[in-house]
């Protein structure tokens, strides 16, 4: 960094860093001679890691980047390849969120007059604009630079030892890779880093300060969402609908193909995470996802993702070819659904109701019962009713859907079009029952109009409540504590199990 005018004078910095520029007015300060105060960035002053969210960045929005930096990194080593990425993936455009925790307690020393400065393993450009975003706190920054170090761990401790001697300044981080500076610092300040850091700072002989509570362990329900897994059930719907209570391989074939949407769909749902992740941060409710909030970082989503999705596709190929395949398409559209079609209006309904379809094909697929065109285009009807109503919930809430493509105003569209495609899916189970299929199964029993009633009812009231605003953004975290809901899938459920037994015993 460079003086910005003459007036300024230059703090210089040991091994090829960059001076930064001494801010006016504090030279004569008597703080000055009180031991600085040095920040880490990555996991300190902000909650994520600048690598690791700009290679996110860059693999979802412009993936030639990392071709480049891998180039980089084999030709002339890790500094060149750091600054090669920070180069093309600015910080700002990433939201990476400051840990308000350390931000205060460097608000404190600043008005205390302590000398407070920032050295991180990151390039120097990303410094230089967390930097500025903060509003330029720091006297001085040490950062890799690309004819330079890796400036992290022994490096860090010993460019700092260098500047200020052993012993010369007290330093603010957050994890293991810390530990070799806090030995070389006077006093060690832990910034809310996980309790495995913690221990290690012990058994290394560092009493570390705690200037903030420790980071909650990740929220791994919340990343996975494990609420959204009652949406798989859908796979056993083809079974159920064929009576094969009795047959335990098709059972099994059923709740492994369950088991295999589970884990696919939750890496899918990192993944989301990971790319919505800036977007999460400016949002007053999703900012306090995990990856948003910081909770879990970036490498360890992604190594999660990566298994969940490997570990569905493998359960889904020992059921059957096809299903592996069904899990493969459903995959390929859940990414154009996030990349694409949500900001799409009326076509990211569409293809939300697909994906809770693909879910019923897929059972049908597995447990060798084959979903009828009743059943199919009775749920598209219904599904994208459902998704319509998300939205609904969305614009009540919020006024507007970001990125989605609707506007307040599209409300009583919204609800008219959603309601109508709830009376088509009640439509179609009306014809069902004269069906060849209902034949089979009930013999036109009188007990099937269950099905259609059922369906007027729950839609009715599931709109109903949208038009008054007390619809969730979550519709299926609704069902599943909604009374009425179970009471009335319950009541179709026993209403077919009787015209079953009533069509067998006759």
């Amino acid at each position: 960094m460079t003086a910005e005018n003459n007036e300024d004078e230059s703090v210089a910095t040991p091994t090829g860093q960059e001076p930064t520029p001494k801010k006016k007015g504090r030279s004569g300060d008597p703080s000055k001679t009180k031991t600085p105060l040095v920040f880490d960035l990555d996991g300190t002053l902000i909650v994520g890691d600048c690598l690791w969210e700009a290679v996110v960045h860059a693999a979802c929005t412009k993936p030639w980047i990392l071709v480049g930096t891998a180039l980089a990194f084999l030709n002339h080593g890790r500094s060149r390849a750091k600054t090669h990425l920070a180069e093309r993936c600015p910080v700002g455009p990433r939201n990476i969120a400051p840990n308000t925790a350390t931000i205060a307690h460097l608000t404190k020393e600043l008005e205390a007059g302590r000398t407070c400065l920032m050295a991180t393993a990151s390039p120097m450009k990303w410094a230089k604009e967390i930097n500025d975003s903060l509003g330029s706190p720091f006297d001085e920054i040490f950062a890799t630079l690309p004819s330079g170090e890796n400036l992290k761990g022994p490096t860090k401790a010993r460019v700092l030892e260098d500047r200020f001697g052993k012993k010369g300044f007290d330093y603010v981080g957050d994890s293991i890779s810390d530990i070799p500076v806090w030995k070389a610092a006077r006093q060690a300040i832990l910034a809310g880093g996980s309790k495995k850091t913690a221990v290690a700072a012990k058994k290394a002989g560092i009493e570390a300060q705690e200037i903030e509570p420790r980071r909650q362990r990740g929220r791994w329900s919340e990343l996975l969402r494990t609420h959204q897994w009652s949406k798989n059930l859908l796979v056993l719907i083809p079974l159920v609908a064929a009576h094969k209570y009795g047959e335990l391989d098709t059972i099994i074939a059923g709740l492994v193909t369950l088991a295999a949407f589970c884990a696919t769909a939750s890496g899918n749902y990192i993944l989301n995470d990971l790319w919505d992740a800036p977007r999460d941060r400016g949002h007053p409710d999703k900012c306090s996802r995990p990856l948003a909030a910081g909770e879990i970082g970036v490498p360890t989503a992604l190594g999660t993702a990566a298994l969940l999705v490997v570990g569905g596709l493998s359960l889904g190929a020992t059921v059957s070819p096809a299903t592996a395949g069904a899990l493969a398409i459903y995959m390929a559209l859940a990414f154009g659904y996030s990349h694409w079609a949500k900001s799409v209006m009326i076509l990211d309904a569409l293809v939300l109701a697909s994906l809770y379809c693909i879910r019923l094909w897929t059972g049908g697929t597995a447990t060798e019962t084959p979903v009828s065109f009743w059943l199919m285009s009775a749920s598209l009807f219904l599904f994208f009713s459902l998704a319509l109503g998300k939205r609904d919930a969305e614009l009540s809430a919020h006024q507007k859907t970001n990125g989605r493509g609707y506007k307040h105003g599209d409300r009583t569209n919204i609800a008219a079009i959603g309601a109508a495609s709830a009376v088509g899916s009640a439509f179609m189970l009306c014809l069902y029952i004269q069906s060849p299929e209902a034949q089979t199964y009930y013999a036109h029993n009188p007990l099937l109009w269950a099905l259609p009633s059922g369906c007027i009812y729950w839609a009715g009231r599931f709109w109903l409540l949208c038009g008054r605003g007390q619809m969730t953004e979550d519709p299926v975290i609704w069902a599943i504590k909604d009374k009425p809901t179970w009471l009335c899938a319950g009541a179709v459920t026993l209403a077919l199990t009787a015209a079953h037994a009533w069509a067998n015993v006759g």
